[in-house]
């Protein structure tokens, strides 16, 4: 069995690119609404 540590910064940083990519579909912001969300999220916490 191999263990992969996966790299959370490119991972982020290359589904922040398809969120810029995708705009005009799902609309302007989606991505920093999703961050945000999450930033509360685990402030609640």
């Amino acid at each position: 069995m191999e263990i992969i540590i996966p790299d959370k910064e490119a991972f982020m940083e290359n589904v922040r690119k398809m969120y810029v990519k995708n705009d005009e579909i799902w609309g302007k912001g989606v991505y920093e609404k999703i961050q945000n969300a999450s930033a509360e999220v685990y402030e609640a916490e």
